[in-house]
């Protein structure tokens, strides 16, 4: 093996021997070539060993916040799935087939691929949430502040949501003109 084919790991290990007065130093002090050179052995040796404690640094911080982004969108991740199921539910529950419609509209709005998103990558779910964002309507909005949520407190109960998303729905009918494009809905 030539000495450029070494890893740190390798070097230190025998630069450590050359510089141990237990093991190869008093040979390379004695030697007339060698003995000028242990200044220089001994530097390397200890740029090799500061070089990785700032690498091992580094690591550790980057590990550290890799570990809090996991978190972080293991709990997004979780609540998105959750948000997606509870509207379904609501239109799964909705007796009124147009209440229904309007549960899974805001579903839609906000999930406009379903739950794909949450196996993108960081910087896509963050997009895919300002997307959604501009995808709201202001009454789906306000239908969503008026949701119950766990261990909060809904400004209005589902009921409101439903009478707030049938009275919108209404208004856009309305201003249809008569025998327009997408009359259902």
């Amino acid at each position: 093996m030539a000495l450029k084919d070494l890893s740190p790991r390798q070097m230190v290990q025998i630069t450590a021997a050359w510089l141990d007065p237990e093991r190869e130093r008093p040979r390379l002090v004695s030697l007339k070539r060698c003995a000028p050179l242990i200044d220089d052995i001994e530097a390397a040796h200890d740029g090799i060993l500061k070089s990785h404690r700032g690498q091992k640094k580094a690591n550790d911080e980057l590990a550290a916040i890799q570990q809090k982004q996991v978190a972080v969108d293991q709990v997004h991740d979780r609540k998105a799935r959750g948000a997606h199921a509870v509207l379904t539910g609501f239109a799964d529950l909705a007796d009124d087939p147009e209440d229904a419609a309007i549960y899974l509209e805001i579903r839609d709005q906000l999930f406009a691929d379903g739950l794909k998103f949450i196996a993108a990558s960081y910087s896509d779910e963050a997009g895919e949430v300002k997307l959604a964002r501009d995808r709201l309507t202001p009454e789906s909005k306000a239908a969503l502040k008026a949701l119950p949520t766990p261990g909060g407190q809904p400004a209005q109960g589902g009921a409101g949501v439903v009478r707030r998303g049938r009275r919108t729905r209404q208004a856009r009918r309305a201003a249809r003109p008569p025998g327009g494009a997408g009359q259902a809905g």
